[in-house]
């Protein structure tokens, strides 16, 4: 059996006029899809309506990508699940700042720890920035929710394996435990020919999350396997 991920942001490729307030639909720059949202120069606020409320004790994987034009020099900027500020009520995924001559991925997993809202926005936003960037493929997935307590893969593994997408989506990645040894120990040592020796091992339940890997038709030829 899969993995059914769910993106909480709405419309987070920016490719209708829906969703977002007082946002600025750009369609010059763009990373996937026909359009991006720009932020700045100057001050803009990108809000979404009310989402979901975070879960105490789950992990969020957010990403998004980014693009500047210069440095953006912004007094204040974030890309933020948001209740207010402060701990508990905002929790924030990456820094619109920085300077991004090219789209770049930026990425972050967050455990939360306390929830002290109680109506949650996605806001993306800049403060008085000197130059203007981009932001397109906006996520944040619930990890516990779809893999499992305990079962949460890292945000290296996130990177590489889950592509954009909106709203819920079933992924074959498959969940197993394998073992690993954390210590052995052996005695006597060094031991006498014939003598009795005690080997010891340590071994613990390890889960790890394996995705497929996909080969076009004329990629495997006679003789190879996957």
């Amino acid at each position: 059996m899969g993995v059914t991920l769910t993106n909480i942001i709405p419309n987070g490729s920016f490719e209708v006029n829906s969703d977002w307030s007082s946002t600025v639909y750009d369609t010059t720059e763009h990373y996937q899809g026909s359009r991006s949202s720009k932020l700045g120069p100057g001050s803009t606020i990108s809000v979404t309506g009310q989402v979901q409320s975070p879960v105490v004790g789950h992990q969020y994987y957010g990403r998004r990508y980014i693009k500047s034009q210069g440095t953006i020099q912004a007094a204040d900027d974030r890309f933020e699940w948001y209740a207010g500020d402060g701990a508990g009520l905002n929790f924030v995924f990456a820094h619109n700042n920085g300077n991004y001559p090219d789209w770049t991925m930026q990425s972050s997993i967050i455990t939360v720890s306390a929830v002290n809202g109680t109506s949650y926005r996605i806001r993306n936003f800049v403060v008085n920035a000197v130059n203007p960037c981009w932001t397109d493929c906006l996520m944040i997935i619930d990890l516990t929710a779809g893999f499992g307590s305990g079962n949460e893969p890292s945000k290296e593994w996130c990177d590489a394996n889950i592509p954009y997408f909106e709203g819920s989506k079933s992924f074959d990645f498959y969940i197993v435990t394998i073992p690993e040894i954390v210590s052995a120990s052996f005695s006597p040592n060094p031991a006498n020919i014939n003598q009795s020796t005690i080997l010891s091992v340590q071994v613990n339940d390890q889960a790890i999350v394996l995705a497929p890997e996909n080969f076009q038709s004329n990629e495997i030829y006679s003789g190879e396997a996957s």
